[in-house]
């Protein structure tokens, strides 16, 4: 799928991907979407430990692109105190979840149960929106845009950018050259690493998907 680019990529750039911390609705299995919830104690403790893991690598930007949803600029937040005495946190709408509309705020048993036609066709169709919501498309047209964005800005050589499960599902099955209305093979863990890099010859590569192992001593035992 082509998508309009406003600048070139002059160096290779390692965006890391992270989805946010672990939410209420999460918990209870309901879709959040453009909606919110709390982030769980789980959540944040393992956002900041996400921070420590990023502190040690080189060459990362000082600023961290975050969705503006309340979830994801809260886990960017608490990477941010980790980094650089305080990292500054840029929040960019285009890394927002997808918009699931009617969905959002119910479970998945009772979507199956109360929508079932909605959901076959957003199932089937990349092109279809659920009533009040977004399809996949425009999620990928618009994330695409912003990490490229982000790729051909920075003077950087890694950003981190903290964003959903809806919005990397749709760019890990592009960069994958999965289809979209192929069903997900891959997990999105709550504050995975997933690395992808961008270069000069305007390809885009996967070199970590969804890595946790910064995640393992997170959260104390009880």
């Amino acid at each position: 799928m082509a998508v309009p680019l406003a600048a070139a990529v002059l160096a290779s750039v390692r965006i890391v991907l992270i989805r946010h911390g672990e939410t209420v609705w999460n918990i209870e299995g309901r879709v959040q979407g453009s909606e919110d919830s709390p982030l769980t104690e789980k959540g944040l403790l393992q956002a900041s430990a996400t921070g420590r893991r990023l502190a040690r690598m080189a060459e990362l930007h000082p600023t961290i692109f975050s969705s503006p949803l309340p979830r994801a600029y809260r886990t960017a937040e608490l990477i941010g105190a980790e980094l650089f005495g305080g990292a500054r946190i840029q929040s960019d709408q285009r890394l927002s979840e997808r918009s699931f509309g009617i969905f959002e705020g119910r479970c998945w048993p009772d979507i199956q149960t109360q929508y079932a036609e909605e959901l076959a066709r957003s199932q089937s169709d990349p092109s279809y929106a659920v009533p009040g919501g977004e399809s996949r498309q425009q999620v990928l047209e618009r994330a695409l845009e912003c990490l490229h964005d982000i790729a051909a800005t920075t003077d950087a050589k890694v950003v981190a950018v903290v964003t959903h499960s809806g919005l990397m599902s749709c760019v890990l099955k592009h960069v994958l050259g999965l289809r979209q209305d192929q069903p997900r093979t891959f997990a999105v863990p709550n504050l995975g690493f997933t690395e992808l890099e961008f270069n000069a010859r305007d390809e885009c590569k996967l070199r970590t998907l969804g890595d946790v192992s910064h995640l393992e001593n997170a959260c104390p035992a009880h």
